[in-house]
């Protein structure tokens, strides 16, 4: 099975904004809840990315 990723898949288009790196590990995000997402979790209502591709990006051009 395929892991949905919503903001590679749609060359960057639909990506969700970052309000935060937390440890390395995850990003804190805007969800933009248009396509499903894997990577995507939420915890009391706040929206969290675990994507390593995703991370990269954030760490490389701050977006």
């Amino acid at each position: 099975m395929q892991k949905k990723t919503s903001c590679l898949e749609k060359k960057g288009e639909e990506i969700c904004e970052v309000k935060k790196c937390l440890l390395e590990s995850a990003l804190y995000v805007i969800f933009n809840k248009k396509e499903p997402c894997n990577y995507h979790y939420s915890i009391g209502g706040d929206s969290f990315c675990g994507c390593p591709v995703r991370k990269e990006i954030f760490k490389k051009y701050k977006i």
